[in-house]
């Protein structure tokens, strides 16, 4: 490569010094000329010059100067680059409100770039209100221009109904395209939707496809929710060895369910010789984050004294974190302590079966970094590609040297860009596990807050006297049940406090629970009259 580019350098300064090539790339003395009388392109590809480390040492404060000279020329992708510095506090101060003003430039000229990250603004309120309309309107103008990460970030609006009316055909239709696009995100999202049935017949096959496509790129959840199938044979033949490779990646990205439900594997010896010494280790992970049923997995662990030595203080404590998130298998066990304060609790088992499936996930997230080689879906135009001219003197042999030069350089530059996209692909990779740890982290916080409030509305429940509880109280059941709804609470309740349960337990406890179950009964012989 090195020799190819000096016989160019050579030709080019031999034959023609005369004929302008007009690439930054190739000529940045030349570029520079015509950037300060005031050329826009000119002004714009110096920055990406400069921002790239073409033919000169990186200097984003340069790349700055000059993307700033072409935007308020109106130069939309130096706009929307300006833009980008300012959100992500490169070189500049971060100021949200700076970027939203060079995104609302770019995207006012049609940028679709741009539009998807001023719709991602409005959705997080960075810079500008909360406003999930406006977000919505300026994601469908880059989305119907095939911007993939605003078709992905569309999609989930119409999923959660934020600033549209609920859709899921809609989201689907959207998810879809940027699917095929390679967005991770609506990889899963979609995988997720035919998994649960939302807006298309359920298909477990379609939801592997979907689900093996993000987790092949690293997406955890998607990983996570294909060890799942694995484990329960949906869509494919049981495999417990190929559950426990895909929640492994997951946990090893932190993801709490994916801890939890390896943890479980380890303990039964699915999939893996059974350790509860690795047992513990996966379901300490998940319950130090605040998974519930892993906070019990490993109360019940220390109570048995499996994989950790036997302690009943310790045990408590893991089975009071699960309790006060409204886990009722661990509310029940603090419930029945005996005089040592041991607590009376039921055989190991694995409280749930990895069931559970992570919901669809909203990404928003800016869509292009700046400095790209090209544009990050294959959807946009290569941005350092610079126009050329040729002199028009009229000698054939110029004539033919600058065709030969042109040819050598495009062709220097195609392989040049190959390897550097090459290079780029694992810094890539990790800024998109780095988004998706972010959008997991926010997800947390949201959860933590709805368990926050739930606990909230559980202590004031608390202080209600038991002798004024209703009947719909005694069961569990919400106003607008249903007679499915009340039996199933019903049997949930006999299945907590049937005789058959306490009738070795000590007296005081077994007439309590004596009680409760009566009062059980009578609900619900009064309430399947209604």
């Amino acid at each position: 490569m090195k020799i190819l580019q000096k016989i160019c350098f050579v030709l080019l300064l031999t034959t023609f010094s005369s004929v302008y090539a007009g690439s930054c790339f190739t000529d940045v003395t030349d570029c520079r000329g015509r950037a300060e009388q005031g050329h826009a392109r000119a002004q714009y590809n110096l920055g990406m010059v400069y921002g790239n480390g073409e033919g000169v040492p990186h200097n984003y404060k340069e790349a700055v100067k000059w993307f700033r000279l072409a935007a308020e020329q109106g130069y939309a992708e130096a706009q929307h680059n300006l833009g980008v510095m300012y959100g992500n506090g490169r070189v500049v101060p971060q100021d949200y409100e700076e970027a939203v003003k060079w995104y609302r430039l770019a995207a006012e000229q049609g940028y679709a770039k741009s539009q998807s990250n001023l719709g991602l603004r409005y959705a997080n309120g960075e810079g500008v209100p909360q406003d999930y309309k406006e977000a919505v309107k300026w994601y469908r103008l880059a989305a119907e221009q095939g911007s993939a990460p605003a078709q992905s970030n569309l999609g989930y609006r119409y999923y959660s109904g934020q600033g549209v009316t609920q859709d899921y055909k809609e989201a689907i239709k959207w998810f879809r395209l940027a699917a095929k696009q390679g967005i991770a995100q609506s990889q899963y999202n979609l995988g997720l939707m035919y998994d649960n049935g939302q807006g298309v017949s359920q298909d477990y096959n379609e939801a592997i496809k979907w689900f093996r496509l993000a987790a092949e790129q690293g997406d955890a959840p998607a990983q996570s929710n294909l060890g799942v199938m694995y484990e329960n044979g949906q869509g494919v033949p049981q495999n417990y060895n190929e559950a426990v490779k895909w929640y492994r990646l997951a946990a090893k990205q932190g993801l709490s369910q994916a801890q939890f439900n390896l943890g479980g594997r380890y303990a039964k010896g699915q999939g893996v010789p059974q350790d509860y010494k690795e047992a513990v280790k996966w379901f300490r992970m998940a319950a130090e984050q605040g998974y519930a049923q892993s906070q019990f997995n490993l109360g019940l662990m220390y109570h048995k004294g499996l994989g950790v030595p036997q302690d009943y203080k310790e045990a408590i404590k893991w089975f009071r974190l699960a309790a006060e998130q409204g886990y009722a298998e661990a509310q029940y066990n603090l419930s029945l302590k005996d005089a040592d304060g041991r607590g009376v609790l039921q055989d190991y088992k694995e409280t749930v079966n990895g069931y559970q499936k992570a919901e669809v996930q909203g990404n928003d997230k800016e869509a292009v970094k700046s400095y790209s080689k090209s544009s990050e879906q294959g959807n946009d135009d290569t941005q350092d590609e610079l126009e050329q001219s040729q002199d028009k003197g009229g000698k054939f042999l110029i004539i033919t040297v600058v065709i030969l030069i042109i040819f050598l350089l495009w062709f220097y530059r195609l392989i040049k860009k190959r390897n550097l996209e090459r290079d780029y692909q694992g810094q890539e990779r990790e800024k998109e596990k780095e988004q998706v740890h972010r959008e997991q982290e926010r997800q947390y916080r949201r959860e933590k807050e709805r368990q926050e409030q739930s606990r909230q509305k559980r202590e004031k429940t608390k202080n209600r006297n038991e002798k004024d509880r209703s009947y719909e109280e005694i069961l569990g059941l919400s106003s607008g049940w249903t007679k499915s709804d009340l039996k199933s609470a019903y049997r949930k309740k006999c299945q907590q406090i049937h005789p058959d349960k306490w009738k070795d337990f000590p007296k005081d406890i077994a007439q309590r629970l004596e009680k409760e179950y009566k009062e059980v009964q009578k609900a619900y012989k009064y309430l399947s009259k209604k």
